[in-house]
């Protein structure tokens, strides 16, 4: 479990991670490159986000097999198939 400073649920990793994927849905984004993604997501999001805790949303998810590593280094959201 991953602990937060903030009560608010909108702030938790969970909820990010959960609107990271609704966004990859919505936007037909299966493969993505780490950086150029973060800005369209935060464009997404009602509580933007910094580099940091994206980057924590993008190892719960390949922790979670959600996205995998392809071997170019690119990312693919393994969740939709």
């Amino acid at each position: 479990m991953i602990l937060i400073d903030n009560n608010n649920p909108l702030d938790s990793i969970y909820y990010t991670a959960y609107k990271f994927l609704e966004m990859s849905k919505q936007e037909n984004i299966t493969i993505f490159d780490v950086e150029n993604t973060f800005d369209t997501l935060n464009n997404y999001l009602e509580n933007k986000i910094d580099f940091s805790k994206y980057l924590l949303i993008i190892d719960y998810l390949f922790i979670n097999n959600f996205i995998k590593i392809k071997k170019n280094g690119e990312l693919e959201i393994n969740v939709f198939k």
